[in-house]
């Protein structure tokens, strides 16, 4: 990334990952006053107690209270707690469109047989889905041992 060397890291990791939290996928909201429930902090991926360093590759964007749950654990920890969040998110996002879709009344059972052939479909996208998901975070797992051991073996 070639951001202005003038941006703070703040706003060098708002170019780069965009104006939401890393871990809830949430919208920051970057006028708010520190602190604030929404306001983005820094998240250090290796926390700075277990040696982790500053640099823009250790950090990215969350919200306070998101901070704060992932607080000083290991990084391999972390990625799974953002795979499961992401996932769940995914599920609700599923429920909201099954209520959504499903009709209020229409006279007999039709309305309510749709609905339940309609949510056994999203579940099973979404079980899909979240395979993807915990494939992908196994393939990001997998590629920083990688990365630590070869950086251990130089």
């Amino acid at each position: 990334m070639n951001a202005p060397a003038n941006l703070s890291k703040v706003g060098q990791l708002r170019l780069r990952d965009g104006e939401v939290c890393w871990l809830c996928g949430g919208k920051l909201d970057f006028a708010a006053p520190p602190g604030s429930r929404k306001a983005p902090t820094l998240e250090h991926l290796v926390a700075k107690a277990n040696g982790g360093g500053n640099g823009l590759d250790n950090l990215v964007l969350t919200h306070p209270g998101c901070n704060k749950h992932l607080a000083d654990k290991p990084r391999q920890e972390k990625l799974r707690i953002r795979a499961k969040w992401q996932a769940n998110q995914a599920g609700i996002a599923a429920a909201r469109q099954v209520r959504a879709d499903t009709p209020v009344e229409d006279g007999g059972n039709k309305g309510r047989q749709r609905a339940q052939v309609h949510t056994a479909q999203l579940r099973g996208k979404l079980r899909r889905w979240q395979l993807a998901t915990v494939i992908a975070s196994g393939a990001a797992l997998l590629a920083t041992g990688l990365a630590a051991g070869l950086a251990i073996a130089r």
